[in-house]
């Protein structure tokens, strides 16, 4: 149940993007493929986090201490991946002035 949950958050924002011409509206293009890559990120960490977990451990994540876990493991794994991100672009900034 929770891999359908996690797979089904993700928002389609592709058609609303092939609706906007990007030399039109420039700025609305650009805030909502933000948002778009912004939800697919959270879709894909929320989908490892419940396909990380068996069974049993999907029943107890209803607990409190389960929900504790899974909101501790999403901080951590969105933490680790902007780092991973700011320090790509700062090595890509480096190399390219």
């Amino acid at each position: 149940v929770l891999l359908l949950s996690a797979a089904l958050t993700s928002t389609e924002s592709v058609a609303i993007l092939s609706l906007l011409k990007r030399e039109r509206f420039p700025k609305v293009h650009s805030i909502i493929f933000g948002e778009g890559i912004l939800n697919d990120a959270v879709a894909i960490i929320l989908f490892n986090i419940a396909a990380s977990m068996d069974e049993k451990s999907q029943l107890e994540a209803l607990a409190p201490m389960g929900l504790a876990y899974l909101f501790f493991q999403f901080i951590w794994v969105t933490m680790l991946s902007m780092f991973v991100g700011f320090a790509c672009s700062f090595l890509f900034l480096q190399t390219v002035w």
